[in-house]
């Protein structure tokens, strides 16, 4: 009995509370540096369906931990040159720091572009931005105001819904003073033109909101999952329908100028579509910068809210929905030049009684408009 006893212990070796998770072959022992990570992560059970199940399991145990090896060998070497001031942002370990590649832009993208702006009216609202009259040097826009932290998409890739809600919080509290928090899962449930965790765009959800209205999280909380059936019904809507009266979508193919233009009239953030890649998933200080990065490649949207100048040069002011933890409480700051397509798109709603006689928009307002009703009908 002893003897079967011993041989156990030296097959499989627990490890964490009440052995929860980690069941590990004796063929297959984990560093220190993994160990750690995976006890201090163990919070965050909700980044894998069936956790302590899959860890439980030595080849899928083993996977993730080369993953997390040769992540955890770029963050060191990059930070390494962040120290001697070659590179101008720093790195860090994330939830996630464990996924493959594919899983990461899988889990944690959601971009899906539908359509482009129509050539013609895209030409025509760029003129008539390009129009505006030309900002003072040195200016610099924080429209970051926000309502509520930062949250958490966490695996389902719904970054539209977070992106398009944050901004019309935003809108609201700043407009108006009126502070909520709306529901992102009713986006994620019941916006068929979108496709839930597997993607969306912004601009559609903008008309989703258009037709049907939109409750509050206390009402439709986050799951985290694209549930069974769309249950907005007997929830009380906290924006009607109507409430997003028109919307724009620019395509300024990299037109930094002219971005600027639209924050600094504006006064509010504005939804964008980049692309993330595994570096940007890591970001933890400094000025994002990356000249290998697609530029014509969305797939994760965000919103941006500012623009400015510091010691590394010019840059944007970037809110994501991958927590808090991630970047400097969940903002970073992006390279200008486009670094990553990030000014490539603006998506902008225009809401009853909110924003909808800006005088800056007006013109612009009523041309999309009239695009967007001939898009929808068609």
């Amino acid at each position: 009995m002893k003897f079967v006893a011993c041989f156990i212990c030296l097959l499989f070796i627990s490890y964490g509370e009440s052995g929860k998770y980690y069941l590990q072959p004796r063929t297959f022992k984990l560093n220190n540096d993994y160990r750690e990570f995976l006890e201090e992560y163990e919070k965050y059970k909700m980044y894998e369906p069936d956790y302590a199940k899959n860890y439980k399991n030595e080849t899928f145990l083993k996977h993730r931990a080369l993953q997390f090896e040769r992540i955890k060998a770029q963050i060191k070497t990059h930070n390494e040159n962040y120290k001697l001031g070659l590179v101008d942002y720093s790195r860090k370990t994330m939830p996630y720091s464990d996924w493959g590649p594919e899983l990461k832009h899988k889990r944690l993208c959601g971009a899906r572009m539908k359509a482009k702006p129509r050539a013609l009216s895209n030409a025509q609202l760029l003129r008539i931005i390009k129009g505006w009259p030309k900002l003072p040097n040195n200016t610099q826009v924080n429209n970051c105001q926000f309502p509520n932290p930062v949250r958490d998409q966490q695996t389902c890739g719904c970054c539209w819904a977070f992106a398009t809600i944050s901004v019309i919080e935003s809108i609201l509290m700043t407009k108006k003073n009126i502070k909520t928090e709306l529901s992102v899962q009713q986006l994620v449930d019941c916006d068929d033109a979108d496709e839930g965790c597997d993607g969306g765009w912004p601009t559609t959800s903008f008309r989703y909101m258009q037709v049907n209205g939109l409750t509050s999280s206390k009402f439709y909380p986050y799951k985290n999952m694209k549930q069974q059936a769309c249950r907005k019904a007997g929830h009380r809507n906290v924006l009607p329908p109507q409430f997003i009266v028109k919307q724009i979508e620019v395509e300024f193919k990299g037109d930094e100028e002219s971005f600027r233009k639209l924050l600094y009239r504006t006064r509010s953030p504005v939804v964008i579509a980049a692309h993330a890649n595994e570096a940007f998933m890591s970001v933890y200080t400094g000025r994002y910068k990356n000249e290998t990065c697609p530029k014509n490649d969305p797939n994760h949207a965000m919103v941006m809210c500012g623009f400015g100048t510091d010691k590394f040069g010019d840059y944007w002011l970037i809110r994501n929905s991958w927590s808090p933890n991630w970047g400097e409480n969940g903002f970073i700051k992006m390279a200008a030049n486009n670094t990553c397509g990030v000014a490539s798109f603006a998506m902008y709603p225009v809401i009853v009684g909110v924003n909808e006689l800006d005088p800056f928009l007006g013109e612009i307002f009523e041309k999309q408009f009239r695009d967007d009703n001939r898009r929808y009908r068609d």
